[in-house]
């Protein structure tokens, strides 16, 4: 079972540094954008290994989305990555959030996955090889694959 940990935002790339030691896949989502309440959310998360246990539920751009079988969207990580890339979704999710009038703040959650359990899909956009889609390689594999949740415990920045 994945392991929960919290921490500040201002302390979240230090966190981050002492959990990612290896290559890693990292997924953030904003826990208001669902319709439980966050121990809810962590509690499913940590069941089902991803934040995907509501079928029915539309996340953003469906419509462009709909024809590839993917399971999540995430970002590769490695720990001499770790302050860029956050910086980087901290800007990419608020930028997305803007037009959305579902979401007010930035994330709230990381999904810290090793990657040796999900396929990176390839050629979803046009002009690059590589995308943000991935599919897990087995049916047991969200839980085995899930490895931190890293609860954000403030919305002041990166």
């Amino acid at each position: 079972m994945a392991e929960v940990v919290s921490t500040d935002r201002n302390h979240l790339v230090g966190a981050l540094s002492n959990l990612i030691k290896k290559d890693a896949l990292v997924r953030v989502i904003q826990s208001s954008e669902h319709s439980i309440t966050k121990t809810e959310l962590i509690g499913k998360i940590q069941s089902l290994g991803t934040d995907k246990y509501d079928k029915g539920r539309q996340g953003k751009h469906s419509e462009f989305y709909k024809n590839f079988d993917f399971d999540l969207f995430a970002v590769p990580i490695t720990p001499k990555t770790i302050k860029l890339v956050i910086e980087d979704l901290d800007e990419d999710f608020r930028n997305s959030v803007a037009s959305d009038s579902r979401v007010t703040e930035t994330f709230d959650l990381l999904l810290i996955y090793n990657p040796e359990h999900l396929i990176a899909l390839k050629n979803v956009y046009d002009e690059q090889r590589r995308s943000d889609l991935y599919k897990f390689n087995s049916e047991s594999a969200p839980k085995e694959a899930l490895e931190y949740i890293v609860v954000v415990q403030d919305h002041a920045g990166v």
